[in-house]
């Protein structure tokens, strides 16, 4: 993303003191840009801390969160569900996947082709905030 605004931002200023074009003559400027994105995605510390505290617990699943590439919320699923997971909701228009799966599998999932984020789903705190 960095890189973007840079090459935008320098176009723009390319531009800035370039004398107005008339008629046919067109400046055009095209810049590259590219992005590295993780081929493992990985828990962050507050999602292995609460799957370390689901195994020292003994549950038997855990619920994630998923965010996957453009158009693999289907296909991810699927081989969720092959894992032996089960899929509680999914949105594909938005690559979202909400997935109970065995506390065992959850390193599984991580490496599913398609899946761009996990999380570990945790309850919000139902405290009382008045006084």
């Amino acid at each position: 993303m960095r890189v973007l605004l840079i090459a935008v931002g320098l176009l723009v200023l390319a531009g800035c003191g370039a004398e107005e074009q008339t008629g046919s003559d067109l400046l055009i400027a095209s810049a590259e840009v590219t992005t590295t994105v993780p081929t493992t995605p990985s828990l962050p510390p507050n999602g292995k801390a609460a799957l370390d505290q689901a195994a020292r617990e003994g549950r038997a699943a855990v619920v994630l969160v998923l965010s996957t590439e453009h158009d693999a919320a289907d296909r991810v699923g699927k081989a969720i569900t092959d894992l032996g997971g089960t899929v509680e909701a999914a949105d594909a228009r938005i690559g979202y996947l909400r997935v109970s799966v065995p506390v065992g599998l959850v390193k599984q999932v991580l490496t599913v082709p398609g899946v761009r984020q996990v999380d570990v789903d945790e309850p919000l705190s139902n405290a009382d905030p008045t006084p």
